[in-house]
């Protein structure tokens, strides 16, 4: 089973697309959790519309936003309790839309590395995003798609707005870090995981719509700005930069 959670605030436009794209995408042997941080914008309106549906476990209605990290982490805990059946967890962020077929891209990535003495922990698609095109088209998806055929390509800084990560490296290595700001957790968890000797990356097989970034974007800008030259120092943004194909 994919234990799916969700983490919003105040993105009422975003999380409807967001549900849209996921329902319609939805997995047979998967469940959805969903955080809402104290939001005052009718986004708590919108899910519980919806918090009935059979794909809807739990829906959490904080009095006041957490952050995102502790909302997530929950999250976690209470699903892999629920669900002992849970072999992956999907962390997503509420502006993410998915395509069809994404369960089973991500989870192939998996299946190339079981036999592989390396742990991998865990696999980001290929963001497509209005705020910073990765890749430029889809020409060049398509040529990384053919080039890597599903496989992992890491020692890079991956977006983490939707990750897929077995079971049993959450309860190894744990939950994000909660002395981070709203929008860097997935940059620290991503070097947290790799300090236990997890492998972490993307694959190009995958493709998911970064619908808009929210408040919390601007916020992470600004801190990734102030904070990237530490965080070159742990290798957490410690790739090259390859032109023509990164913004």
């Amino acid at each position: 089973m994919i234990i799916i959670c969700g983490v919003t605030y105040n993105r009422k436009p975003l999380v409807e697309q967001w549900l849209t794209s996921l329902f319609r995408n939805f997995p047979k042997n998967a469940i959805l959790y969903i955080a809402d941080n104290g939001s005052k914008d009718g986004t708590c309106d919108l899910l519980r519309d919806v918090e009935k549906d059979s794909r809807i476990a739990q829906v959490i209605y904080n009095k006041k936003n957490l952050g995102k990290a502790i909302a997530f982490n929950v999250l976690f805990d209470i699903a892999t309790k629920k669900f002992s059946q849970g072999k992956y967890i999907v962390s997503s962020d509420s502006d993410i839309g998915v395509t069809p077929g994404w369960d089973r891209k991500l989870l192939d990535v998996f299946e190339d590395f079981k036999d592989d003495e390396a742990q991998l922990g865990w696999v980001s698609p290929i963001y497509e995003s209005d705020n910073n095109p990765i890749p430029h088209n889809v020409d060049d998806i398509l040529e990384m798609a053919e080039k890597y055929k599903g496989k992992l390509i890491d020692n890079i800084s991956c977006p983490g707005g939707f990750i897929m990560f077995p079971v049993s490296m959450y309860k190894k290595v744990g939950g994000y870090c909660i002395n981070n700001v709203y929008g860097g957790i997935d940059g620290s968890y991503l070097h947290h995981c790799r300090k236990h000797g997890f492998r972490c990356g993307f694959t190009p097989r995958c493709v998911v719509k970064h619908i808009k970034g929210g408040p919390e974007y601007a916020e992470y800008e600004k801190w990734k700005r102030e904070k990237q030259v530490q965080l070159r120092k742990h290798g957490v943004f410690n790739y090259k930069i390859t032109k023509g194909f990164w913004d």
